[in-house]
């Protein structure tokens, strides 16, 4: 299990990223499909920051 300072960065840096726009998905274990989320689970396995894309 992370300790209390990496789950403490890990936050900051996913509350940035959505600040920022980015969309968050995440899966609770590696072979979970990935679904989007819009907090951020310390008990999530993996987690995917994407940036929005813009175009025209």
């Amino acid at each position: 299990m992370a300790n209390s300072r990496e789950v403490a960065a890990a936050q900051k840096t996913f509350d940035r990223l959505v600040k920022q726009g980015y969309a968050a998905f995440g899966a609770s274990s590696g072979t979970d499909a990935k679904r989007a989320i819009t907090a951020f689970d310390p008990t999530m396995e993996e987690v995917v920051m994407v940036p929005r894309i813009v175009g025209g």
